[in-house]
């Protein structure tokens, strides 16, 4: 196994499905990737006004996230 897709929403199940997907990778030595999508259903004008805050919301969410579990990956 090379890769590991891991899908996830940030929530407590996530969270103990990656330390699954963690302990896979590193037996395995595979690169464990991270995804994290999002629906918006809105109008055109407001998802314009909207979409930089969005995203940096994400991306402070996937950053939060990725300090708490740094210490269980390998490099």
């Amino acid at each position: 196994m090379k890769k590991i897709l891991f899908p996830t929403d940030f929530s407590k199940t996530a969270q103990n499905a990656l330390a699954y997907a963690i302990d896979l990778a590193n037996r395995f030595g595979s690169q464990l990737l991270l995804l994290h999508a999002y629906e918006i259903r809105t109008t055109a004008s407001t998802l314009i006004k909207m979409e930089s805050y969005i995203q940096d919301d994400a991306e402070r969410d996937m950053a939060q996230w990725l300090q708490q579990i740094s210490p269980q990956l390998k490099n």
